[in-house]
């Protein structure tokens, strides 16, 4: 699965933080996995459960914008 960053507004260049956390997961930590405009998510089998997917973006002005995608569902690869 592939998620990509399209950015209107601020000054470039930008920086681009991606992030994950299973719904099931206590509390409210976020793994890291992904540092550029796209994220490829090479799904393997222990990857199964409900997701929320997140993306801070940072402009060159420390200008900062993000969006999550709750209940992102993820299947077991066949």
């Amino acid at each position: 699965v592939t998620f990509s960053s399209h950015v209107t507004g601020g000054t470039p260049a930008y920086t681009y933080q991606w992030s994950i956390k299973k719904t099931s997961d206590p509390g409210s930590v976020w793994t890291e996995v992904g540092n550029s405009a796209s994220w490829l998510w090479n799904i393997g089998s222990g990857d199964a459960g409900t997701y929320a997917v997140r993306c801070v973006v940072t402009d060159s002005q420390s200008e900062t914008g993000e969006v999550t995608w709750e209940d992102f569902t993820v299947s077991a690869p066949m």
